[in-house]
């Protein structure tokens, strides 16, 4: 099995892409139940909000373990860098 190195800022970044989306997608369903629509037309809204929303929260979920991923390499690193530190002669 290959040895995957994580890169944190990479992680980070990606955490924040996500986090943006997130912020996007909701920004861009917000207010929608203030629009008067025909029946058929609100309810097809109403799935498509909900859609939204879904894919809001797993964004977030994304984000939230993109960024502890990325604190817990960083730790990793830091770590294995003192321990070469400590076994070097």
């Amino acid at each position: 099995m290959a040895d995957v190195q994580r890169d944190p800022e990479l992680l980070r970044a990606h955490a924040r892409t996500a986090s943006g989306l997130a912020e996007a997608a909701a920004a861009a369903v917000r207010g929608w139940e203030e629009h008067e629509l025909p029946p058929a037309e609100a309810a097809d809204l109403d799935r498509l909000v909900t859609a939204v929303g879904h894919a809001v929260a797993e964004l977030a979920e994304a984000s939230a373990v993109l960024d502890a991923a990325a604190a817990v390499d960083g730790v990793d690193v830091e770590l294995r860098a003192r321990m070469r530190r400590a076994l070097a002669p």
